[in-house]
């Protein structure tokens, strides 16, 4: 039985929040160690930062529904968490739906 758009997004959300944030945690690491800025000022841009990383995660992932589902996956590729290479699990017809969005 094929499955839905709906249960593959719902099977692979973790996957992709997880390797999202991995990259993210990464730059968040890079912003408070760089030595071109004093601790406080590595501080606030890191808070910043993480305030901007909030909004897009609950962007993505907050109230998902089957109707938001094209849209929540718009959002996931505006900001780089899925690629071309994700996007090939779902039908013919999100894939052409995700097209103009998706990097890669």
């Amino acid at each position: 039985m094929q499955k839905t758009d709906w249960e593959l997004f719902y099977e692979n959300t973790k996957k992709w929040r997880e390797r999202f944030l991995f990259e993210k945690n990464k730059e968040l690491a890079a912003i408070l160690t760089n030595g071109d800025y004093e601790a406080t000022e590595a501080f606030f841009k890191a808070d910043t930062y993480q305030e901007q990383l909030k909004d897009t995660l609950s962007g993505c992932f907050d109230g998902n529904t089957k109707e938001t589902l094209g849209m929540s996956l718009i959002l996931m590729a505006r900001c780089g968490m899925i690629g071309k290479d994700d996007v090939t699990i779902f039908s013919q017809e999100m894939q052409s739906n995700l097209s103009a969005f998706v990097k890669q």
